[in-house]
This record gives structure tokens, C-alpha cells and sequence, in this order.
């Protein structure tokens, strides 16, 4: 299981502008394939010096979400994620088979979609 990071002082981050600086909130969900990606990217995203935390906060620059069309229930609380997370109004990135398989959701509008073949992408 991923763990959280310790999230730096926001003073020492200034306006989290600098690559590399930001807060990122990452949720992966469904199959073992998936997890194995989320822990890929989330190593990738750590690599650059991005803080990856598990906790759903205003404070976060970033949410990432990872998901996967198998499991159903998974694939509803993604959407839902999705959501409450558009409505932050902080940049939004989601990942896995869910966005590939159904990219034109509405869901989908104003974010930004990785495939499963573009992980290395996300830094």
C-alpha cells in the first residue's frame, strides 16, 4: 500500500508553481494491474520531487485518480472522486482503463486523461 508523504510547509513551497513543488492527492482504485500503476506513477511523480499524499485536503495542488472498468463499485466511487474533486477548482488528472475505455464522459470534461499506455506521462 502507498503510504502518505509528510506534506512540506507551504511557506517553503511560495505559490506552488515550481514543477516539482506541488502537493499531489492520489487515489488509485481497482484491479491488482492498476495498483501496480499507481505505485509506477506515484514513484515517478516522487522521482521530480512532487509530494504524493493519501489525504483528500483543500490544501492539495493536484488530485490524481487511477481506476479501473472491472470492479463496478470501484468505478462509481472514481466518478464520484472526480466530482467533489472538479468542484475544488484545483487541476484535476485521471488514469487507468475507466478514462481510456469512456474518454468522451462528460465526467471527463476539464481534465486531463491519461491513458494506460501513457503512465510515464504524468510527471
Amino acid at each position: 500500500k502507498q503510504s502518505t508523504v509528510l506534506r512540506r510547509d507551504r511557506d517553503e513551497l511560495g505559490d506552488g508553481m515550481v514543477p516539482g513543488m506541488q502537493t499531489i492527492f492520489m487515489k488509485t482504485q481497482g484491479c491488482a494491474h492498476n495498483v501496480s500503476d499507481g505505485e509506477y506513477m506515484a514513484g515517478l511523480l516522487a522521482s521530480y520531487g512532487y509530494e504524493i499524499t493519501e489525504e483528500w485536503s483543500d490544501q492539495v495542488d493536484v488530485f490524481l485518480f487511477n481506476s479501473c472498468t472491472v470492479k463496478g463499485p470501484s468505478q462509481d466511487s472514481f466518478l464520484n472522486m472526480v466530482a467533489k474533486a472538479k468542484s475544488s477548482g484545483a487541476p484535476v488528472v485521471v488514469a487507468g482503463c475507466v478514462p481510456q475505455g469512456e474518454p468522451g464522459r462528460d465526467d471527463f470534461e476539464g481534465v486531463s486523461i491519461i491513458g494506460t499506455q501513457q503512465i510515464h506521462r504524468v510527471v
